[in-house]
């Protein structure tokens, strides 16, 4: 998520909300519509391997599971883009579910 320059200057919260609503967005759209492809793709893959049907997988549990591939990986080796990136999915999470019900109504 962070392979964009970054400044010590922020924190990592705000690299994270400007990787989000700037170099990200303009690249994959809103992260609903970016995470809800993944959700479909991952079910895909799951039902395929588990013989069995597994129901698309919601924007923003696709970004929890995101979080916690960065958890792992910062759980082995500490990495300032993990924690930035973790940030960053979490953020994700929250404005996908915003994002969601906007789009109910």
């Amino acid at each position: 998520m962070s392979d964009y320059p970054t400044s010590r200057d922020e924190t990592i919260l705000e690299e994270a909300q400007r990787i989000v609503n700037g170099p990200r967005r303009e690249t994959y759209q809103h992260p609903y519509d970016d995470h809800t492809a993944v959700g479909l793709a991952w079910a895909g893959i799951l039902s395929k391997h588990l013989r069995m049907p597994v129901p698309p997988i919601p924007a923003h549990i696709v970004s929890m599971m995101m979080v916690s591939v960065k958890v792992m990986r910062e759980a082995g080796v500490h990495q300032r883009d993990n924690l930035t990136d973790i940030a960053g999915y979490a953020y994700c999470a929250d404005i996908e579910h915003e994002e969601g019900e906007r789009r109910q109504k």
